[in-house]
Order: structure tokens, then sequence, then C-alpha cells
């Protein structure tokens, strides 16, 4: 990151929070001041190869451990604050489309893409060689199926990655995306499309892929939906299939919480990839395995979900989420408008 682009970083942060660059270099522990630091640093960590001293200096000469417990403290706010998401969002938006900025995202996305077309062209090569050690079809009663469940609200480019490398990583015959009717965790949730549309656009997402399947059984079951009763439903339809689960290391943090947890971890194999900073101790006390091959990218919907609802351009999202999803979203204008779907 170049002086130039620093200091368009500061002059887009003085106008979207009314401060000026003094301001926010000072020693103030005003909130406002705080939090345009925590972006400063956030956005300077998140797209470019500054170490956190050089972060720090452009912030008024703050240590090393200044700079990591901002970004600490940022990570937190950005689950849980919506007023602070929308400001990050903003500012980080504003930073990326400017002129300055968008040249060199443009001829990353490129590269990204280029990369990205030849992984999935050898995930396909590496699908065809483990399918073709037979010339018999596999009995569809030994299948053994990776299970990703999830809200998938909306699916995402992440997601498509997760569950083509557990193919073959993983030795699965098949991957299924089981899209959740209402998840406990979830029930309170104000912008969750309904189970039918989120059904349709891993439908249109999965379609030229025999290997990935969309599961709609969490939907002629009891609200909320329990991984346990899913399982239950799926052993009891499919007794003669294999049934494992795919989740990220966020869930396996969490998993102790869940119903009947260790019915769960005794009865399936569990493949797990990693998230964002975030490492659970719990991984190996369960021999959970991880998905060699995925790499670590931050995406989410929640991030996918803010730049739809702030009414900007989603050009920025075709990197983001499947050409069938965002010709879904935006035809039936989905997110825009903040309010809870009915779930039909």
């Amino acid at each position: 990151m170049f002086k130039e682009e620093i200091n368009l970083l500061f002059s887009i942060v003085e106008e979207e929070l009314n401060l000026v660059r003094d301001e926010i270099i000072s020693t103030s522990r005003k909130s406002e001041i705080v939090d345009a630091r925590r972006i400063v640093a956030a956005i300077c960590k998140k797209n470019s190869k500054l170490s956190l001293e050089k972060i720090g200096l452009q912030l008024g000469g703050r240590d090393h451990a200044t700079i990591l417990s901002a970004l600490k403290r940022h990570s937190s706010l950005y689950e849980s604050d919506k007023y602070y998401i929308k400001k990050f969002d903003n500012i980080n938006y504003k930073f990326l489309s400017s002129s300055v900025v968008s040249k060199k995202i443009s001829s990353s996305i490129k590269e990204l893409n280029y990369k990205k077309e030849n992984i999935l062209k050898q995930i396909e090569k590496e699908i065809l060689k483990l399918k073709s050690y037979s010339n018999v079809e596999k009995s569809k009663k030994n299948l053994n199926i990776g299970l990703f469940m999830g809200t998938f609200n909306p699916l995402h480019n992440g997601h498509m990655m997760i569950a083509n490398t557990a193919i073959y990583s993983c030795n699965f015959d098949e991957v299924w995306f089981v899209v959740a009717s209402e998840s406990p965790d979830k029930i309170k949730d104000n912008n969750v499309i309904s189970f039918k549309n989120r059904i349709e656009i891993v439908k249109n997402c999965t379609i030229n892929n025999p290997l990935l399947k969309v599961c709609d059984i969490e939907g002629g079951l009891p609200k909320p939906s329990y991984t346990y009763n899913t399982l239950f439903e799926l052993r009891k339809k499919y007794s003669e299939y294999k049934f494992s689960i795919i989740m990220g290391s966020d869930n396996i943090a969490n998993i102790e919480g869940w119903k009947n947890c260790k019915s769960i971890i005794k009865n399936h194999e569990i493949f797990y990839y990693e998230r964002p900073n975030i490492k659970s101790n719990l991984i190996n006390s369960f021999g959970a395995k991880e998905i060699e091959g995925v790499s670590k990218i931050d995406i989410s919907s929640t991030k996918i979900r803010s730049i739809i609802e702030s009414g900007k351009s989603l050009e920025v999202l075709r990197y983001l989420i499947p050409n069938e999803c965002l010709y879904l979203i935006e035809k039936n204008n989905h997110y825009k408008n903040g309010k809870k779907h009915t779930n039909t």
C-alpha cells in the first residue's frame, strides 16, 4: 500500500466520519475516533502486506501490540455491531471503488480468476481420475456422502470451493448441500430469505455438477432445524449410505452446545475447513479431519448481504458469488429491504 493509497484512505474516513486526520492519529479515546483508527488499521491489514508495525506508524506511531488489539476488537465488532459493520463496509467499499485502488483490484481479480479456473480444471481432472478406476459405477447402496450443512443465505464461491475440494480431498462420492429450514442460532435473523428461494439458488448453482446435490429434507422437519434430527432422518431414509459432516472451525468451537452433540460426534466423521482467525481446541479432541487444499478465503454471507442492503452496485459481487446466484438475487430483489421473508 503506497502513500497515495494511505492518503486516500484517510480522506475517505475523514469524509465518512466527519473527522480530520490529526484527530484519528491522536491519543483521543473518544469512541468515534477509536472506531476510525480500527477501521483504518483493518483496511490496511485486509488490502496490503504492511506489517503491524508499519500500520502503527501510519496511525501516529502506535506499536505492534496496540494494532493487534485494535484488529481483534474490529473482528469482534464486525460480527456483532450492525452500526460498526455499516461504517466499515461503506468506507471499505469507497476505498476499493476508487480509481487509485480499482486498477490494482482489477488486475488482482483477473489473476485470481485465472487461478480459480485452473484450480477448478484440476479438481475436475482429479475427480475423473478417482471415478475412472472402475468401469462399473459404484453401487448406490454404498455411497460415501459429505453433508455440507448451512443456511446458505446466500450461497457464495467459498461454499462452492469447499464442496468441490472435499470431493477429492475426503474421497466423497457426492457432497450434499443440506439447506437449513430454520437454524437454531439464526431464528432472530431478520434477513433470511425463504427456504424455497435458498433451495432454488443452491439447485441452480450445482445443476451442472453431478457430484454436488441439494438436499431439502429439512423443509419437512419441525422447526428449528437441529443437526441431530436431520441426521437421524437422513440415516432412516438412506440407511445404506455413509454420512460425514463438513463444517467450519467456528462450528466446531460451538459444537458442545448442539443438541445430542455426543451422538453426532460418535456416529459421524467430521471434516473441517478453517475460518479466518478462528481456531478451536476441540478439533483434536474428537478426531476431526481437516479438508486439505481449502484456501483461507475471507468471504461471508453476512458481508454479501451487507453490500446488497447498502444499495450499491451488485457488480462488486460478481467474483464473490456464482453467476446463477447473482442472477436470482437481482431477479427477485433478495436482501434489499432487510425484512424477514416467509419461510416456505
